[in-house]
């Protein structure tokens, strides 16, 4: 609803806009032995993309009865039933994709029945009832090699990644998206994918195909199948009779919708469904509400119970715009991350409902979800019990507490257990060999140290020695605990032992297989404990042995050990392995798999057996029988038979041993000793001094010998000696070193590594520095950054240092801090990583990495990133550097996230994210045991588990049990060992002591079996290039690559000549650049691999935006965007003057640097902007002064005028769009060129796809001043400024139309020189300064005498004098000249190779595919695309280019043995005077200006020559938005020649003979749709009254008849202009449209083309005005004048294209086959277009009576008309006509023809109201009244005099013809109420 009230003067508004660029980086990857890489350092500045944009130009789809959209939106229907190409890939040698379809009929409904989709060689056919993938049935989800299928609402969803995502919802739709990268490389019913509508698809040589016959073309038979083609149908004339289609998809469901795709379309499509199959108009709608989704829209709920009803299953309900990513019980934040487009389907209720995923129960508050673990469901409330903690489920989660441990002892034959009182747990096993276990009560945490650790829940620093530091191996952490300083150091190995012998790989491969089995004897354990550890030890451990079953079988054992800690008791496991020992037990014995009692042995017959008191989990093994006593050889025997021990040694019953003169004999199993110790000489030491020797022989009783030596090594360990030992000892007081020699204890040195450190030196440990000082570390304690770490094809180290493998082919949030809870408002960033699979194994050859930072998206892939921007924005959280091969992303919160840009990722984390954190990497609290903690936060133990619960998408399947990749591949084992030995290899030797390689080494070997050819050299040196990695993080810079391993070739990035880049393994973590002169960062980060530039000292300074060293860095401005020393830098403060110094940016404030803005334009400092009149003898001039200011001055006219049209821009009040146009002044002006500075944008980049581009685009974005057009262009090499182009070797390109091009691939070698360019610019400036600038005068009214040619104007001035001046001027005689230039390069059209093809350039073409091009072009120019510098006659070929037409060129006119046309492009050049007014030839101008008042005046003049004066349109209205573009309102003046001089102010006739009143006329242009503006006026007669609003001023209309020009084919109507009379004496009393009030509105539609000519004898081509309407068309009931066309020959008139065509007035144009002569007689296809007037729905209804007296005149005088003005007061100034009509009700006119003499009102009307959205029910309607208005805050003034109402959907439409009973009056607004509709529907629509 629009209302006409007072309003305050608006005020523009300019609204800023952003341009980014996006760089790409590649790499390349070929042999390991030929392998080169290519690194990009080169910054990248992202895209900023929007959340959710529109990419319906990517979607094809087909749905309801055969209806079909192809990718470049155009809709057809073809009913084939057979097997067609839905669409292909066929624009390359390799076919990415191949989707086929059959549709066929469900009874009467149409629908689809088979789908096959070939792809990434696999084969998926889909059909209702199952889901086939190479010929097997696969159940839903299923993921493979990045193909994952799923069910995705009431769809079907095959996602391929990268390349597409198909969707099916079973029944009769489908929808085919693409990624972009395939555009113009399809074929198939959904077309070529080039962006242009019916340019290709539908065209075979030269002819337009029916949607018939494009459809056969598509069909694909099978090997026996001969599908028969459908029929041609008869030509119909359904239509939407019942509104159905009109109201759906034009209704408030839809409202957004129709902005984004139009509706004209589906109408049209619905309409044939009502005909065909009445029950497909629903999938019609619903296919309307998809695309509306997909071009970024949010279609509403347009079902209803009376239409397409929908029901859903459970508690669910139907949306039309509901998440894809649902929230789950699983996931309850899904959707808040969710990238897809909405879709319809059953959808949980909107609130805190979630989809239970758990237990399919439907929707659930998340308070009532259930939980999972260990593959078991709980219900909340429910709980578990572990051995140390109990869990209980609330909402989805598990809320869990630690609980203290119970130490238990478990005696058997096998094992031997020890409990102490301090809560330490020994198990020691002896059979069949020795495996110890120690269990610790909690209390002990963080005070213990040894080979077991320091029991302090961080795994990553078990290998801390008492020195303080962390050891990288074990052999290293395992020697700093030897009790024995004699004993030798233990060296690692890395050498496989399965690799040894082939038949004890076999053994063990067929063994150890039993503890993964599924089915076997320990699978009861598996969801408890994973057996992948203990499988992984039992191999080694039976290859490594001697004897292998005996450690076979310990290995199995100790799964059962561990099973049974955890209260799983397994039996049966010994059944075909290891029975040796459960038949071998002593007769006296017997073998249970429960052992639940202990039994007393040999050893416990002097003691108490403390075990007995203590309960135990029951083991195996064999037992004595009571009153018996186990010996050392598993025997039962009696306690006389018992043995005895002596010094570990086993002494038999009665045996008597010696030792040092001691004796004893063994008695019941003790020991009985008699004797002393015997004297004995002392051997000789051999000892070197200092060291003494020591003689056990002499020594007391129980002192230890050389065995106990005290070294620095050990002197916080307590020696453990079972007798003395006589060797060299340090004499008292010293301690031993290490290497031989004694010290004092002070000067012992400190061992990091197996390395010495004397006292005072130093290591790096992480982030810290430790000093040794008195045989310790002091270290410092700076937080370090946790480190997560995930490459290669799954590889994970959490931050606490757990290592595992999960190869998941979903999403997966790899690290967030939203963690507590459901709540996310807490959270800071999340992490989300994707493994891009390739080849057929599905192993990983990329990362893609999202990062989430507030409202921003970072998406790492493709060696790139983009931006996402998902909220309001503001600074950056972020910052992206590159470190070598490594891109960086740092955050102010202490995240960095670092990416080689391929597989490998490292995240660090501040030490303030300490247990805040989540996901795959842990949590970050320096306990590794509680690192598998899932997404509803319990902790398993099983990786399957674990990373399935952290899956992005809770739709994507699980993953399965890995494969081991050697064994599925046995013939890459053998390279893959040989390639990752390097790991194990000399390179790595000082590393392996710091950093354990064994699991690099396995991860390597692992990938580089599952790579299959093409990816085998990107998985084996990402995995070497991991560990190379974390030898640096400790501190080992290790220089591995080669030039046959994995190199970097550096040198490619160096200029000619010149070496400054260089490979370093560890680059500098942070350099000094001229972005970053003082060489910090954020983030200390370690160096990182790459190639790195090293600056000589003459150019000191890296510049990273030009890659290269320089002597003087240059300055940045905001955006940080680099500017040399001496270049100007763009300032965004006006005035200001910036230049680059060697000190900084320096700026200034400069007047040259000043700028004005007036409407649209921008003036220099001093510019004239305009230099006018006021019509008083005043020179109206304003000039751009100081600040931005616009100084306006009025000074005296000099006697000359200058004759440039000028337009002034309102800055208060907007003009009427119904009142005279603005004024224009004239100034004479003359030409002046200038070359602007020389442009440099941007460097060439060292790739092959890359080169210079200095194109004037390019530089227009960077900000760079370019003319739009350049008089003049010159271009040189920047480092060689004197030397010509020409002489450069080089080729480039460098002209007017693009500026310069460079290619890297066109030169040798293959980089371009770096470019610059500079434009020639012209402008017009003011021929002279007018005289009195400065100063301020009042206007001086003269009169002055003139002897020529009088013409008189009516306009509106600014300025508002008491009375209207005339003032007679003399100038000279001049015209505007036409503004011409020449267009862009089209290429529309590709030849084709058959004899009857070739290239047309057609301007039909170029415009239909939405090329710009003029309907008359001056000039042509056409050029073949791959030889732009040679003309088509000097290639040889015969090409018609005409500046009519366009371009042809035919094959069969071609000479030579290849006869096919080149692929040409032309260019035209078009002209255009819309800046012109109509051309005067007067020589002298007299100027009438008229007082502002509603008093009708005459001017008086003699009839002559007639001047038209252009009305320029201020408004917002743009070719965009409004309705009726082309108007151009034109004042017609009439003029004739006068001896005499004219008095200065002449309102009333002076000649009695009579009195001319000049009437504007309505002129509209043609636009682009052809034609020439065609004048008209209309006599209107009484029976069609209207209302005058009157003018403020005296409007004028010519009198003179104008002459309609006409350049189309039709023949307009004859128009009798108003004022053609005979002469004489006539009175005539009509009633006409005001002159001042509402004209006639008139234009001509869009071209139609409803129908297509259809092949046989009854077809043809059927434009009809019925048909058009019925498919939607907007089409007038009375069309004026019709045009006619065939559609391939736009230009050629229809009379002369040789076919019998009827193109009438009264019905359209119809053209029958049958009429038709010659071999081809078949219509060609036809557009229509109509000239339609409006006088009706835009103007006010009430008619006053206006008399027009006719006086007689003789016939040599000129004749003039003479009429009477009666101002109708209907309101009290100007109603201006809106864009938009709708129905007008003012308030009761009163007639008066009085002359007002106060001050009439200002009035306007408001923007179009539309509070009230029509509810439904029968109380429900659209209330649209003052009060709702008033009340919901818009601007409404107090008393309305005028209102207009229209409904939203169809603005055009008076309210009497929507068939609405609606309420429109000044008295309450508007009311429409949906009871008193009429019809089947009873719903108001939506009123504004």
């Amino acid at each position: 609803m629009a209302l006409l009230s007072q309003k305050a003067e608006p005020q523009g508004s300019a609204e800023p806009g952003w341009a980014n660029a996006e760089g790409v980086m590649e790499s390349q990857m070929v042999d390991t032995a030929q392998q080169l890489t290519f690194i990009q350092p080169i910054t990248i500045f992202p895209t900023m993309s929007t959340l959710n944009p529109a990419h319906n130009g990517r979607v094809c789809s087909t749905w309801g009865d055969f209806h079909y959209k192809t990718f470049d939106g155009d809709v057809f229907r073809f009913p084939g039933r057979c097997n067609y190409v839905f669409s292909a890939h066929c624009g390359a040698t390799y076919e990415d994709f191949n989707i086929q379809l059959r549709r066929g009929l469900a009874g009467s409904k149409p629908t689809i029945t088979h789908v096959t989709l070939k792809t990434q060689g696999l084969v998926l056919e889909l059909s209702n009832s199952s889901v086939l993938l190479n010929g097997r049935r696969e159940e839903l989800p299923y993921s493979q090699a990045g193909l994952l299928v799923e069910q995705s609402s009431d769809y079907i969803k095959v996602n391929v990644r990268l390349v597409l995502t198909f969707m099916w919802n079973r029944e009769d739709s489908a929808l085919l998206e693409l990624d972009p990268k395939y555009a113009n490389q399809t074929c198939g019913l959904c077309g070529d994918f080039n962006g242009l509508p019916a340019v290709n698809e539908f065209y075979a040589h030269n002819a337009r195909l029916t949607p018939l016959q494009f459809g056969n073309l598509q069909k694909l038979d099978g090997p026996t199948e001969q599908c028969r083609d459908p029929p041609p149908s008869v030509a119909n004339n359904c239509t939407d009779r019942e509104g159905v289609c009109h109201r759906t998809l034009l209704g408030p469901a839809f409202a957004q919708c129709n902005s984004l795709v139009g509706p004209g379309a589906y109408m049209a499509a619905c309409a044939q469904d009502l005909c065909r199959c009445p029950t497909c108009p629903c999938a019609t709608f619903a296919e309307y509400s998809r695309q509306c989704a997909h071009a970024g829209g949010q279609p509403q709920n347009w079902r209803g119970p009376d239409l397409c009803p929908r029901t859903c299953p459970l508690n669910m309900q139907h949306q039309e715009c509901g998440s894809p990513c649902a929230d789950t019980c699983s996931n309850p934040e899904r959707s808040q991350f969710c990238e897809d487009h909405c879709i319809d389907g059953c959808f949980c209720p909107p609130g805190s409902t979630v989809l239970d995923d758990v237990t399919n129960t439907g929707c659930l508050p998340l308070e009532q979800c259930p939980c999972t673990h260990g593959g078991h469901t709980y219900t909340p409330g429910a709980s578990f019990t572990a051995s140390c903690h109990s869990c209980t489920c609330s909402g989805g989660l598990w809320q869990c507490q630690d609980l203290p441990n119970i130490t238990v002892f478990r005696p058997s034959t096998f094992f031997i257990l020890v409990q102490t009182g301090l809560g330490l747990q020994l198990e020691v096993q002896l059979v069949p060999i020795m495996q110890v276990f120690l269990r610790l009560d909690p209390t002990h945490r963080g005070q213990m140290c040894g080979l077991c650790g320091n029991f302090n829940q961080n795994q990553a620093d078990d290998f801390r020695t008492l020195g303080g530091v962390v050891e990288g191996t074990a052999a290293a952490f395992a020697n700093t605990w030897k009790t024995q300083a004699s004993c030798p150091n233990v060296k690692n190995s890395f050498e496989d032992p399965c690799s040894l012998s082939v038949e004890n790989e076999n053994y063990a491969q067929h063994w150890c297989s039993l503890l993964t089995n599924p089915a076997g004897a320990f699978s009861p354990c598996h969801s408890v404990i994973s057996p992948a550890p203990f499988h992984s030890n039992c191999l080694f451990d039976t290859c490594n042995c001697e004897k292998s079953e005996d450690c076979l079988c310990a290995a199995l054992s100790s799964y059962v050990r561990a099973c049974a800690a955890k209260g799983v008791l397994l039996s049966g496991w010994r059944d075909g392995v290891c029975t040796k020992y459960m038949s071998s037990c002593p007769k006296s014995q017997e073998y249970a798999y429960v052992v639940d009692g202990c039994q007393p042995t040999c050893r416990a017959l002097s003691q108490a057996d403390v075990t007995c008191g203590v309960t135990f989990v029951p083991v195996d093994g064999c037992t004595c029988p009571r009153g018996t006593f186990l010996d050392d050889a598993g025997a039962c025997v009696s306690a006389e038979a018992c043995p005895c021990y002596f010094h570990g040694s086993v002494v038999v019953p009665g045996e008597v041993v010696h030792d040092n003169g001691v004796v004893c004999s063994c008695v019941s199993g003790k020991l009985s000793c008699l004797g002393a110790d015997l004297p004995g000489c002392p051997p000789s030491t051999g000892c070197v001094a200092p060291m003494v020797y020591l003689d056990c022989s002499n020594a007391s009783a129980g002192t230890p010998g050389a065995e106990c030596l005290r070294s620095c090594h050990t002197l916080d360990v307590d020696c453990f000696s079972t007798h003395c030992v006589s060797g060299c000892v340090c004499p008292r007081g010293l301690v031993s070193d290490g290497n031989g020699g004694c010290v004092a204890e002070e000067d012992c040195p400190c061992l990091h590594n197996e390395a010495t450190y004397s006292p005072g030196d130093t290591i790096r440990v992480d982030c810290n520095t430790c000093t040794c000082r008195n045989r310790r570390w002091e270290c410092s304690h700076r937080p370090c950054l946790g480190t997560c770490v995930a490459y290669g094809d799954g590889h994970f180290i959490t931050f606490d240092g757990e290592w595992y493998s999960f190869e998941g082919s979903c999403q997966y949030t790899l690290a967030q801090d939203h963690c507590g809870g459901n709540s996310t408002t807490n959270g800071t960033f999340r992490i989300v990583t994707e493994n891009v699979p390739c080849g057929t194994t599905g192993v990983t050859c990329s990362k893609a990495i999202k990062i989430f930072l507030e409202d921003y998206e970072l998406i790492l892939h493709d060696g790139a990133y983009k931006v996402v921007q998902r909220g309001p924005g503001g600074d950056l959280p972020y910052r992206v550097r590159y470190m070598g091969t490594h891109l960086a992303v740092e955050t102010r919160g202490g995240l960095v996230v670092s990416w080689d840009r391929k597989t490998s990722v490292f995240i660090r984390l501040r030490q303030d994210y300490k247990g805040r954190v989540c996901g795959l990497c842990g949590n970050f609290d320096d306990n590794a045991v509680n690192d598998f903690t899932t997404r509803s936060r319990s902790v398993v133990s099983d990786v399957l588990e674990f990373g399935n619960s952290w899956k992005f998408s809770p739709s994507c399947p699980d993953v399965p049990a890995p494969r081991d990749p050697c064994t599925a591949n046995p013939y890459r084992k053998s390279w893959a060992q040989k390639q990752c030995s390097v790991i194990n290899g000399a390179t790595f030797a000082a590393c392996r002591s710091q950093v354990d390689s064994t699991k690099y080494y396995e991860a390597c070997v692992s990938d580089a079996c599952a790579c299959d050819s093409g990816g085998d050299c990107e998985c084996f040196c990402t995995a070497v290039a991991a560990y190379a990695q974390a030898c640096q993080e400790v501190g080992v810079c290790v220089s591995w690559r080669t030039p046959n391993l994995c190199p970097l070739f550096c040198d490619y990035y160096n200029p000619h000549g010149e070496c400054e880049w260089h490979y370093q393994a560890c680059g500098a973590p942070c350099l000094k650049t001229c972005r970053n002169p003082s060489g910090h960062c954020l983030m200390d980060l370690p160096g990182l691999e790459g190639c790195y530039p090293k600056c000589p000292p003459s150019k000191p300074f890296f510049n990273e935006d030009q890659m290269k060293c320089v002597a003087q860095c240059g300055c940045y401005d905001q955006d940080g965007k680099y500017y040399e020393v001496g270049t100007r830098v763009p300032t965004a403060e006006n005035c200001e003057s910036c230049e680059c110094t060697p000190s900084g940016l320096q700026c200034t404030h400069s007047l040259e640097a000043c700028r004005c803005t007036y409407g649209d334009k921008t003036y220099s400092y001093g510019d004239v902007i305009y230099n006018t009149t006021d019509g008083h003898g005043a020179c109206l001039i304003a000039i751009c002064g100081n600040n931005g200011t616009i100084i306006r001055k009025v000074v005296e006219c000099p006697s000359t005028l200058s004759t440039t049209p000028f337009t002034f821009t309102p800055t208060t009040v907007p003009p009427s769009t119904t009142g005279p146009g603005p004024t224009h002044s004239t100034v004479c002006v003359h030409q002046i060129c200038r070359w602007s500075a020389w442009y440099d944008s941007e460097r060439p980049e060292p790739d092959m796809g890359s080169g210079d581009f200095e194109t004037f685009v390019n530089l227009r974005q960077r900000g760079y001043q370019v003319c739009l057009v350049p008089a003049g262009v010159e271009c040189r090499a920047r480092e060689l400024p004197d030397m010509p182009l020409q002489q450069l070797g080089q080729k480039v390109a460098c002209d007017l139309e693009q500026g310069l091009t460079c290619l890297n691939s066109e030169q040798s070698p293959p980089l371009c020189h770096n470019y610059e360019l500079r434009v020639l610019c012209c402008e017009f400036v003011p021929c002279s300064t007018p005289s009195g600038l400065g100063t301020s005068q009042e206007p001086t009214h003269k009169a002055l005498s003139t002897p020529t040619l009088q013409t008189t104007v009516a306009f509106t001035s600014q300025t508002q004098p008491a009375t209207p001046t005339t003032i007679p001027t003399r100038t000279t005689s001049t015209t505007c000249q036409p503004r011409c230039q020449w267009t862009e390069w089209f290429d529309t059209d590709y030849p084709k190779s058959e004899e009857a093809g070739g290239d047309i350039e057609s301007y039909d073409r170029i415009r239909s595919a939405g090329g710009a091009v003029c309907q008359q072009p001056q000039d042509i120019e056409c050029q073949a695309e791959n030889f732009p510098n040679r003309r088509p006659e000097e290639l040889g070929q015969r090409v018609h280019c005409d500046p009519n037409l366009g371009l042809v060129c035919s094959n069969d006119e071609q000479l030579g043995l290849f006869k096919m046309c080149l692929n040409y492009r032309i260019r035209v050049l078009c002209c255009s005077q819309d800046h012109c007014g109509e051309q005067s030839t007067a020589t002298a101008t007299a100027i009438t200006t008229t007082a502002t008042s509603t008093k009708p005046q005459a001017t008086q003049t003699a009839l002559g020559s007639t001047t038209a004066v252009p009305f320029f349109s201020t408004g917002p209205m743009s070719p965009s938005t409004s309705p009726n573009p082309s108007h151009t309102d034109t004042h017609m003046t009439s003029a004739t020649r006068s001896p005499t001089s004219s008095p200065p102010v002449s309102t009333k006739p002076t000649t009695p003979g009579g009195a001319t009143s000049v009437l504007p006329t309505r002129t509209t242009p043609q636009g682009t749709t052809g034609g020439t503006p065609q004048k008209s006026t209309r006599r209107t007669s009484a029976a069609h009254p209207t209302t005058r609003a009157p003018q403020e001023t005296t409007s004028t209309v010519t009198m003179s008849p104008p002459s309609p020009s006409h350049t189309g084919t039709s023949t307009p109507r004859t128009q009798t202009p108003w004022g053609t009379h005979k002469p004489g004496t006539t009175t005539e009393a009509i009633t006409t449209q005001e002159t001042t009030g509402c004209q006639a509105k008139c234009e001509w539609t869009e071209w139609f083309d409803v129908d297509f000519p259809t092949s046989g004898v009854t077809g043809g081509d059927m434009e009809t005005y019925e048909n058009i309407r019925a498919t939607g068309g907007k089409m007038c009931q009375e069309p004026q004048k019709i045009e006619c066309r065939a559609e391939s020959y736009p230009e050629v008139s229809i009379d002369q294209i040789g076919q019998v065509v009827t193109c009438s007035l009264r019905d359209g144009l119809v053209c029958r086959n049958k009429d038709q002569k010659g071999p081809f007689n078949m219509c060609f296809n036809y557009n229509i277009r109509v000239f339609c007037c409006d006088l009706v729905r835009h103007c006010p209804t009430t008619t006053t009576p206006l008399t027009t007296t006719f006086m007689g005149l003789s016939p040599s005088a000129p004749r003039t008309e003479a009429l009477k003005t009666i101002s109708t007061q209907t309101s009290p100034g100007s109603l201006p006509t809106g864009t938009n009509f709708g129905t007008t009700l003012p308030s009761s006119p009163t007639t008066s023809a009085t002359e007002p003499t106060t001050c009439q009102p200002r009035c306007a009307w408001t923007e179009w109201m539309d509070q009230s959205f029509p509810m439904p029910g029968d109380s429900g309607g659209d209330f649209e009244t003052f009060a709702n208005i008033r009340a919901a805050g818009g601007t409404l003034c107090e008393k309305p005099v005028a209102l207009q109402c229209r409904a939203e959907m169809l603005p055009d439409v008076p309210l009497q013809q929507l068939g609405q009973v609606v309420l429109c009056g000044l008295e309450e607004g508007l009311v429409c109420r949906n009871r008193d509709q009429l019809g089947r529907v009873k719903m108001c629509l939506n009123y504004q």
